[in-house]
């Protein structure tokens, strides 16, 4: 699984290049010619919820993830574990509820062929079906994580992990 979670962050980090690429021949064409890329904006939304849901996986995966530990650091260790075992389980829950409703856009989308609805319209439901895998794939992390919780959490002050490693 540690494969698949870095994958999905490499086709992250892709699109991140792409998203900035796009947004930058927009502009240049509004300055130059005085009108944007047809569909841009779709375009750029797509690629937007892309990023953000293939990145989930990985970032959780690293524990890089931004958490307000204000409270728990004042807790004693056991009940610290054990909320944030909580906290797991209950982010489980969350995304996949968001990956199933996720999936069934995505069957939507592919049984009516979905394009965007710009001057160049581009079909959608490749962006829908990406993201239902990337959250499935995130929810398995966090279920993982809190089922593992011992185990990859064995370091409470090694917040990180370096790229290569699960």
């Amino acid at each position: 699984m540690g494969a698949a979670v870095y994958a999905t962050l490499a086709v992250s980090a892709t699109t991140t290049l792409v998203l900035a690429l796009l947004g930058s021949v927009d502009r240049i064409t509004i300055a130059a010619f005085g009108f944007s890329v047809p569909s841009t904006v779709e375009l750029s939304s797509a690629l937007l919820a892309s990023l953000v849901l293939g990145s989930i996986a990985a970032t959780q995966r690293r524990q890089a993830n931004i958490e307000i530990s204000l409270v728990l650091d004042l807790l004693p260790q056991s009940v610290s574990r054990v909320l944030r075992r909580v906290m797991l389980v209950l982010s489980a829950i969350v995304v996949a509820y968001l990956a199933w409703r996720l999936s069934v856009l995505a069957q939507r989308s592919v049984s009516n062929l979905e394009f965007a609805t710009g001057l160049w319209g581009f079909p959608v439901y490749p962006f829908k079906i990406w993201c239902a895998g990337v959250a499935w794939l995130a929810s398995v992390e966090f279920a993982w994580q809190a089922i593992f919780f011992d185990r990859v959490h064995a370091n409470p002050d090694r917040k990180t992990k370096s790229l290569g490693e699960d």
